[in-house]
């Protein structure tokens, strides 16, 4: 196990998709309205989820009556190569991206435009477009304070460490009781073997954002790295608290009691996860 640094990608930012979930049903459910402002606004909310796993809630949408419904879904799958797509579903998918493309340059004079823009070239992993958009947006209105997470993690992705800390800075400096600004920053540092200003940074950002159960792992995670076990244990059981399901959080907590010689309480824990992995 490591920090988890690539969590500055987006494509880390997608939950997994649950049949589930409760939210998620009310989004089908959504997705059947006759209101097209309804299902533009539930595929919308689909963004959370990985493109692979919604494409066939897309495709049923992307030949809507309505043009923003199709936009909506065309953006829910805009990493996906139309190529392994049937050819009825690739030209609807074609004619679907060639309207948001238009959406996109019509709205581009303004800095939601521009940073809409970024976000459809960080989906494509297009990241030296995606900076060109987020920093014309900063330009435009550097009161956006929505864009700097995301140039930062585009700088983070070409490895320009210098121009991500000033950006995560700017938002700190904006919005300093923002706790993902300093997770982020956190885990910026921890790549630079910074460990003392990665630990303060996540510290922070666990005390500002306790519902970010990553911020508590990543936390829990240096300071057993750091060896500080009895650190660690109390902020992983922190994060536990938010996501007692997650079985990242109960095998590090299980690592944890091993360093400290409580090899009963950890094996009680790995017999748990093996169970429910056979499931």
């Amino acid at each position: 196990h490591s920090l988890v640094g690539s969590e500055m990608c987006i494509r880390d930012r997608y939950y997994p998709l649950s049949n589930n979930d409760e939210e998620l049903q009310m989004i089908l459910t959504a997705l059947k309205d006759s209101s097209s402002l309804i299902r533009y606004q539930a595929l919308s909310k689909l963004r959370i989820y990985p493109p692979n796993e919604v494409l066939g809630v897309a495709l049923a949408h992307i030949k809507d009556s309505t043009r923003l419904v199709r936009i909506a879904a065309a953006r829910l799958i805009v990493e996906i190569d139309v190529n392994q797509l049937e050819p009825a579903q690739r030209n609807a998918v074609i004619g679907a991206r060639q309207e948001l493309d238009h959406m996109l340059n019509a709205n581009a004079d303004f800095p939601l435009g521009r940073m809409q823009m970024g976000d459809h070239y960080m989906r494509q992993n297009n990241v030296h477009k995606a900076i060109a958009e987020y920093e014309m947006a900063l330009k435009m209105d550097h009161l956006l304070t929505v864009v700097y997470g995301n140039l930062a993690t585009e700088y983070n992705m070409v490895g320009e460490n210098d121009s991500d800390i000033s950006t995560l800075n700017a938002l700190i400096a904006l919005e300093p009781n923002y706790g993902r600004a300093y997770y982020l920053r956190g885990l910026l540092y921890n790549e630079l073997n910074e460990t003392a200003k990665a630990l303060e940074d996540l510290r922070d950002a666990t005390e500002l954002d306790p519902y970010n159960f990553r911020g508590w792992y990543n936390y829990a995670t240096l300071l057993q790295q750091n060896g500080d076990l009895k650190q660690a244990e109390k902020a992983i059981k922190s994060g536990l608290q938010y996501q007692p399901e997650s079985p990242d959080g109960e095998y590090l907590l299980a690592l944890i009691y091993q360093e400290q010689g409580r090899e009963a309480e950890a094996q009680q824990i790995m017999l748990r996860l093996q169970a429910t992995q056979n499931n």
